[in-house]
């Protein structure tokens, strides 16, 4: 398979940064430039064919690539004439480049990242969709562009400063993958992640890729000063290794929220005392937080798949307003006994992805590239315990009482539990 070339659109004045006269790839975090990061990633992915697009302050652009080392990378410089937002350098550096290839990665320079960009590509191509973006959840979501495939397939794309408490916390991280045939003849407006997006996803080209690992825009004063943290302390190396990483799994009713009074719809769902702070914590040290649930109520006929994605929604909501945030969520619907008055038929099945079979975890840890073995499951159920066992990774029982025989740590409050998984992972 050809490789894409890869853009990075490293103009744009910055007015929210730190300080806008400095170029955006050009800053420093860890002693290397964000430039310098985005070669590295690039070049671990096996891509030769490079672009870099400058406007503002081209110079210190120019010095920043001058002071990279990349002998294998074959690297351009471009200056776009003048600013015409993220479509428009896109569409100039393709117009422009001396390479050739009919896909193109494009990368947004002020974003610090570090995720495997082969299997972003490898599952797009599949698609056969005209783009993809990478998604992720994130601390700033009102501030983001979201994107999220619904239920139903059809993705949702939500613009940034719309606060909208419907959708998951979702959001473009500032990397795509494109079609150049495609992109040149139907691309408009001026922003990839406003204007290119929600085009996309109404004709149904668009694929959403969300992953786990550390991507950050750097683009205000607060962000860069997180990036620049959590290189010094180490979440970006733990967050955006390439190699498998160790996970946290939460069980979501009686973990993350009460279990009591079964959660039907969306404004019925409250957190745990303590739950948001302490999957905080799990997030500024770097491990993935992701939550596997049961769900037969929708099998049961119970809620509906629209009501389902409200919840999760609204639970998303709730942990951001905490600065909290689970990197992914997965749920069986099925159930596997007949009878209930309403029930949907093709759903009243043995599945292998309702707890405590293994399948959802199985799915996580090849999407995610996950260490299974060092990982912690957090349940209040004997289905969560049985699932723990058939993975072979450690068990922590999220309830008053212990499951009777069965060794294993019991904790009645979740936040403790939830640190607790997090400093046995620290050790």
């Amino acid at each position: 398979m050809t490789k894409p070339i890869a853009i990075i659109l490293a103009g744009g004045r910055g007015t929210r940064s730190s300080d806008p006269s400095r170029a955006k790839v050009a800053i420093e975090i860890g002693g290397k430039s964000l430039l310098e990061f985005h070669l590295q990633l690039l070049h671990s992915a096996g891509i030769s064919q490079v672009s870099i697009i400058a406007g503002h302050a081209f110079e210190q652009v120019e010095q920043a690539l001058h002071n990279c080392s990349f002998p294998e990378l074959d690297l351009e410089f471009l200056v776009e004439p003048s600013p015409s937002g993220t479509i428009g350098a896109l569409r100039y550096a393709l117009q422009t480049t001396r390479f050739s290839s009919s896909e193109v990665l494009v990368i947004l320079g002020d974003v610090l990242m570090s995720f495997p960009v082969e299997p972003f590509l490898k599952r797009w191509r599949r698609t056969t969709k005209a783009a993809a973006v990478v998604a992720h959840p994130n601390r700033h979501f009102v501030d983001s562009d979201g994107v999220f495939r619904s239920f139903d397939g059809k993705v949702k794309v939500t613009r940034k400063q719309v606060q909208n408490r419907l959708v998951p916390n979702m959001a473009s991280a500032g990397v795509f993958a494109l079609r150049v045939e495609h992109f040149l003849r139907a691309s408009s407006g001026l922003d990839i992640g406003s204007d290119l997006l929600p085009i996309l996803a109404d004709s149904d080209e668009l694929y959403v890729h969300v992953v786990s690992h550390y991507l950050m825009d750097t683009g205000t004063s607060t962000r860069l000063q997180r990036a620049r943290a959590d290189v010094v302390d180490g979440s970006f190396i733990r967050r955006g290794s390439l190699e498998p990483r160790p996970a946290i799994f939460l069980d979501r009713d009686g973990v993350v929220n009460p279990n009591k009074p079964e959660v039907l719809s969306a404004e019925t769902l409250t957190l745990r005392e303590g739950v948001a702070e302490a999957i905080e914590e799990v997030n500024s040290y770097g491990v993935p937080v992701f939550v596997v649930t049961n769900q037969p109520a929708i099998a049961k006929g119970l809620m509906s798949y629209s009501d389902h994605e409200l919840v999760r929604a609204r639970m998303d909501q709730l942990l951001a307003d905490k600065g909290a945030f689970v990197d992914d969520y997965v749920f069986c619907p099925h159930h596997p006994d007949a009878g209930f008055l309403g029930e949907i038929p093709e759903l009243k099945v043995r599945c292998p992805c309702r707890k405590p079979e293994v399948g959802l975890f199985e799915f996580l840890v090849d999407k995610h590239k996950l260490d299974l073995k060092h990982s912690i499951h957090l349940g209040d159920s004997f289905a969560d315990y049985f699932a723990a066992q058939s993975l072979g990774i450690e068990f922590i029982h999220v309830a008053g009482e212990c499951l009777i025989n069965y060794a294993h740590v019991c904790v009645d409050d979740p936040g403790l539990a939830v640190l607790l998984a997090l400093r046995r992972l620290q050790c």
